[in-house]
């Protein structure tokens, strides 16, 4: 028996069932966009306890039990690309730990699993890069604390392990500088021809930080050409030649665009409108980056063009298609948008990521700002009279009055003063700050 309620602004789907020990017990899973994703959810967990497979048995193994979580609380509405992630992390698991019962998984296990899924062993499995080791284990985890709420296990084993991996294999975030961006931005804009839709791609990419699919995916109701606005609902799947759902929930979203990108998008509408026409063709999805071969780029023609596109626009750096939504992130963080806003235009699961994911920049920022947040407070300091309050802490000090010399005077001042005698005084710096310090005379 299964229950579907709205809640707040989701839906939840909850099923009744007989656990293997004759007790009646309740599963339940919130948070589905729209009442049939809640009811798909639903079917799952029904097909799953009929079957007599409860996700809340103790003696199921890991990779059964992962299967079934996935299949329960990930899979419904998930896009086709993320499900064959959570496929390959199913692979894995099932390769390293086969029949491994759940409860039995200790923590140095699953760290020899890390191990092994990073360096190899040097025989059939191979190593793997920062990224995709991360991603293994993020799943791992969220299953397993999962398991641990429901009594399947009694601890996280995954606590207090790391992620191993091979750096030779990792490759680095990239992104164009602001200069080599504003280069690409000017020499693509001046070589937009006909229904050539990849430098249309290209800058849509760097002026609104969207995913590959996403912009794929738009049609022309998406484009909001008098507000200024673009909803991305949806993303195109090469394989089916068809759209599929986005990335995560909060990857729908609106983001605002400038006029420049309007009229962009406006021009390329016309060209395709003409097209069409002159060819009596048509476009039956509707979709923005329709090419003249009545289809939208793959992802290698992306990455090729780009390498085109800035060779000859002298930008020397190998850049790919996704390090245009790297570069949009970048320019908003040096121009000190908040990661709140970054992180919603990006349509990133939440802030944590953002911030994993640009961390070295904003590291490098907070650098600045630490010299900032200095020189703020003593421009603020500048503004008080501080007369009294040098007079009172030279009494506190001991001494009789206070000499303020600047570097100038420095030599006279040791030279007219008798031997050990103590001065205070303030010493010029950079800025006109006057730092308290204390010197002796000596000759």
């Amino acid at each position: 028996m299964a229950q579907i309620f709205k809640r707040g602004d989701s839906w939840k789907a909850k099923v009744y069932f007989k656990d293997i020990h004759g007790k009646r017990t309740s599963r339940s899973q919130e948070g589905f966009r729209t009442k049939k994703e809640a009811e798909a959810a639903a079917r799952v967990m029904e097909d799953t306890y009929k079957n007599g497979s409860d996700v809340g048995d103790k003696n199921i193994s890991f990779s059964d039990y992962f299967q079934k979580w996935f299949h329960i609380f990930r899979e419904p509405g998930l896009s086709d690309t993320t499900i064959a992630r959570y496929q390959y992390t199913i692979n894995v698991i099932d390769e390293y730990f086969g029949d491994t019962l759940f409860r039995k998984i200790k923590t140095a296990d699953y760290q020899e699993f890390l191990n092994w899924f990073g360096n190899g062993n040097g025989k059939d499995a191979k190593p793997h890069a920062k990224a995709t080791a991360d991603k293994i284990n993020t799943h791992i985890r969220a299953a397993v604390r999962n398991a641990v709420n429901d009594s399947v296990i009694s601890r996280d084993f995954t606590q207090n392990t790391h992620v191993v991996y091979d750096s030779s294999r990792t490759r680095e975030i990239k992104w164009l500088s602001y200069d080599d961006a504003a280069k690409l931005y000017n020499y693509t804009l001046n070589h937009l021809e006909g229904i050539d839709v990849v430098p249309y791609m290209v800058l849509t990419a760097l002026l609104t930080g969207m995913r590959q699919q996403e912009i794929a995916g738009l049609t022309w109701d998406d484009i909001d050409s008098k507000g200024g606005f673009i909803k991305i609902t949806k993303t195109w799947n090469w394989t089916k030649r068809d759209f599929g759902p986005t990335k995560n929930p909060a990857s729908v979203r609106t983001i605002s665009i400038d006029r420049n990108l309007v009229n962009i998008l406006t021009k390329l509408q016309y060209e395709q409108k003409r097209y069409l026409k002159v060819n009596d063709k048509t476009n039956p999805h509707s979709l923005v980056f329709l090419s003249r071969y009545n289809r939208v780029p793959s992802s290698k023609a992306l990455n090729d063009r780009l390498h085109e596109l800035m060779k000859d626009a002298d930008i020397n750096i190998y850049l790919r298609f996704h390090g245009l939504r790297h570069t949009h992130a970048s320019i908003l963080l040096y121009q000190k948008m908040s990661i709140a806003y970054i992180s919603h235009r990006l349509g990133h699961q939440d802030i944590a990521t953002t911030t994993k994911t640009y961390l070295h920049i904003i590291k490098e920022l907070e650098q600045e700002e630490t010299v900032r947040t200095r020189e703020i407070f003593t421009d603020l300091g500048k503004k008080a009279d501080w007369s009294d309050f040098n007079q009172s802490q030279g009494r506190v000090m001991g001494a009789p009055k206070w000499v303020i010399l600047t570097p100038e005077w420095v030599h006279l001042g040791c030279t007219l003063l008798q031997k050990h005698t103590r001065i205070y005084f303030f010493r010029y710096k950079k800025r006109a700050e006057m730092l308290l310090y204390q010197r002796s005379c000596s000759f």
